[in-house]
């Protein structure tokens, strides 16, 4: 069993507090898994991080029928042929789901050499059948190995269920060359409102829905730890289900910076997560009738 026992990710510093124990996808909190909060920079996650305990895969399902995915995505891919102008010769995607994106982006740039690192074997599998000219890996990032230098990585909606993002984030960086560029999208926040098609109104809504999650920043702050490792070049929003998803379009540093030592958002964090609602019964949590048959009703949906 790997167990991730991380410093806050943003900053190296091991002073934190509880937020709350860590929800399985039982619904039921983790005797072993916390949820704190950095009382140096104020980043929320997860510490210890237990993948094997969440009990917790994505599925072909975890995208509904595709339609409002495929057509975010292929807006995105058009947004992207804008503004990368350069002839790109290696593009990674880490987390590509079914392949809608990739599938988008090797059509605009089809000499391209495309790999995607998606551990959900099935959905590789159909990866693999969307994007016939990519090589598709059934591992994670990290576990791969991946020897080449990406022009191009796209990362749209994974970087919070990594259970080490700065040791992941790192890697993505030395893969990529000098003038290499990153297109990252997060709805994940510790503010948001709702994820795709569910709303937040209490911890288990921000915190429990998705086990796999690992950290939650404010948006402010995630531009910053983006700029730790990158330029940021431009970013956008977009509204898809009720969530408000952020892309951000980024060149590689030379060097990256080792840890923030700016402005602390634990005062910011400590006051977003406390409009959240207990739940009386960890076990039901509070949700509308319609909201708990969805999320029951397939490994996962949304977020």
């Amino acid at each position: 069993m790997q167990i991730y026992l991380n410093p806050c990710p943003m900053c190296g510093s091991d002073d934190s507090e509880l937020v709350t124990p860590a929800y399985l996808k039982n619904k039921k909190r983790c005797d072993f898994q916390e949820i704190r909060i950095c009382r140096t920079c104020g980043l929320v996650y997860k510490n210890p991080n237990i993948p094997e305990l969440t009990g917790f895969e994505y599925d072909i399902g975890s995208w509904g029928d595709g339609k409002e995915f495929g057509e975010r995505l292929s807006g995105v891919a058009s947004v992207l042929s804008q503004q990368i102008k350069t002839n790109l010769k290696e593009i990674i995607e880490i987390g590509p789901g079914p392949g809608w994106l990739a599938k988008e982006i090797h059509e605009k740039w089809p000499d391209a050499r495309m790999t995607l690192f998606e551990p959900a074997v099935e959905v590789a599998r159909i990866a693999k059948k969307n994007v016939p000219g990519a090589a598709v890996i059934p591992a994670t990032f990290d576990e791969s190995g991946w020897p080449g230098v990406a022009d191009l990585v796209l990362m749209c909606g994974v970087d919070y269920l990594l259970p080490n993002i700065r040791r992941t984030m790192r890697k993505v960086w030395l893969s990529m060359a000098d003038d290499g560029v990153i297109y990252i999208e997060r709805n994940v926040f510790v503010e948001s409102e709702s994820f795709v098609w569910l709303p937040i109104q209490t911890q288990y809504d921000l915190i429990g829905v998705n086990s796999m999650m690992s950290t939650w920043f404010n948006f402010e702050q995630y531009r910053e730890w983006l700029k730790m490792f990158f330029y940021l070049l431009s970013w956008w929003e977009y509204t898809v289900g009720g969530s408000t998803i952020h892309g951000f379009l980024c060149r590689k540093r030379q060097d990256p910076v080792n840890y923030w030592a700016g402005k602390s958002w634990y005062r910011e964090n400590k006051l977003s997560l406390s409009r959240l609602q207990d739940d009386p019964d960890p076990e039901q949590p509070m949700c509308k009738p319609w909201y708990r048959r969805m999320i029951e009703g397939s490994t996962h949906k949304g977020g």
